[in-house]
């Protein structure tokens, strides 16, 4: 069961209208190659910041801001200034799973202690077979911040009818 394929389908959180799309990748300056405290955090996302998108960096070393001399593989980060902003960081040593759990704190999830859960940061069995994923309600709980932040604005539904994308312009 591979993240990829779970995004493409019947996928319970985003079904079949429910997709990511990636709208750009651009490259980021050598300055932002290393994130070692909050203020470069704030200001890796905050240029590139804009309403409508889930913004993801990928950056060369990402620093643990609470335990120093750390490095931890992502974040799911809040502009300080504006707790509405966010965006997500993730370091060159990030694993294949990373980036889903970090959405999973996007879409509102905390760390939890389903045993299935991505969120659950628990060593256990199902890390050594691959069997992760989100537990049902965090389903639940991730539809519903889903659907506020469409309502609010914070995310584009950009899918037309019956899953088609929608032509530019």
């Amino acid at each position: 069961m591979g993240l990829l394929s779970n995004c493409r389908g019947q996928h319970p959180l985003f079904h079949h209208r429910r997709q990511f799309e990636v709208v750009a990748a651009d490259p980021l300056p050598a300055t932002d190659a290393e994130i070692d405290d909050r203020s470069e955090r704030d200001a890796l996302g905050d240029p590139h910041f804009s309403r409508g998108v889930a913004h993801v960096f990928v950056v060369g070393r990402l620093a643990d801001v609470d335990v120093a001399g750390s490095e931890i593989r992502g974040v799911h980060w809040r502009f300080r200034d504006d707790r509405s902003r966010r965006w997500v960081i993730l370091s060159k040593i990030a694993g294949a799973l990373t980036l889903a759990h970090e959405l999973g704190h996007f879409f509102g999830l905390p760390h939890s202690t389903y045993d299935e859960s991505l969120m659950n940061k628990a060593p256990r069995v199902a890390w050594l077979t691959g069997e992760l994923s989100f537990a049902e309600p965090e389903f639940a709980r991730m539809r519903r911040h889903r659907d506020r932040m469409l309502r609010e604005g914070m995310l584009v539904d950009r899918a037309g009818p019956k899953g088609q994308a929608k032509k530019p312009g």
